[in-house]
């Protein structure tokens, strides 16, 4: 997949709609980064550990498999396919074994994000017709619309104690970073820029913010505090960095095209340490934390 490939992936989703330790690997084997890449052929889903190693294919279908998350306790994969005609919200073990659908709308539905407790998903979908987030059971039960407003709502995650949402929208004329009660209440905008901000997501502590924006002229990965306040450019390169999300040791992990082809990378919370985690030749991307 080609880096305009790559773009045009993101920007279709949008229009119709990213805990281990410090160390290298995880105690319990289970994969503590999850991302796609196209180094098979097709778009799936795979898993490593923070140094890059024990890379592992979770998906193997003919269809696109995008927009991982792991479970709180590592056990579980949400993720995004359109195996089935349209994309849908799926979850497997985190080995890739016993993928399930778990939802069945007309409307496209992408971006899953567990709760802190594992217990419910939160989503975008446009089975209304605008891109909407939603909330749902982990078992695909009970699909609730938090936003509920005519614009494109989208991507959203949860903060560490479950009380808030993050997630960006277009409702003021151009995308930026807003903030909601879990129940959908007390909606508030935090960036204001006539710039594009979005794919927000919470620090382990919940008092900061990390997403990215096009501001400074190509696409930085930036952090504020939870309130809006202190937005800081973390990235500060040439190329495209984006897609950015925090891992429970604290850890950024992003996708950044300043190699010859979209790689995943790892950076501390105040933009130091950057590392090439993927460091191949095919396209690697949507990377997601435990």
């Amino acid at each position: 997949m080609t880096k305009t490939s790559i773009s045009a992936l993101v920007v279709a989703l949008i229009s119709v709609g990213c805990g281990g330790g410090g160390g290298g690997t995880s105690n319990d084997g289970n994969p503590q980064i999850v991302f796609v890449s196209n180094r098979d052929g097709n778009s799936e889903i795979y898993g490593m550990q923070l140094n890059g190693s024990q890379v592992t294919r979770l998906t193997n279908n003919s269809a696109n498999d995008s927009d991982p998350a792991i479970s709180p306790d590592g056990t579980k994969i949400a993720f995004t396919s359109n195996r089935d005609g349209d994309n849908e919200i799926y979850i497997m073990n985190s080995d890739g074994t016993n993928p399930t659908r778990l939802t069945n709308s007309p409307g496209n539905d992408f971006y899953p994000r567990f709760s802190p407790d594992g217990t419910k998903l939160l989503f975008t979908t446009i089975r209304d017709g605008n891109g909407e987030v939603y909330v749902m059971n982990v078992d695909g039960s009970n699909p609730t619309n938090l936003t509920n407003n005519a614009a494109l709502d989208r991507y959203a995650s949860f903060s560490p104690d479950g009380t808030k949402i993050v997630f960006y929208s277009g409702r003021d004329g151009n995308d930026e970073i807003y903030l909601m009660d879990a129940d959908g209440s007390n909606q508030t905008r935090l960036t204001n820029n006539p710039a594009f901000d979005s794919l927000p997501g919470f620090s382990p502590d919940g008092a900061k913010i990390v997403f990215t924006s096009d501001r400074d002229g190509n696409s930085e990965i930036y952090i504020m505090e939870a309130d809006g306040s202190n937005q800081t450019n973390l990235t500060n390169n040439a190329a495209i960095d984006q897609s950015a999300h925090f891992g429970a040791n604290g850890k950024i992990v992003f996708t950044s095209d300043r190699g010859a082809t979209y790689q995943i990378f790892l950076m501390n919370s105040d933009g130091s340490g950057v590392t090439n985690v993927s460091n191949n030749a095919f396209d690697d991307s949507q990377g997601s934390l435990r």
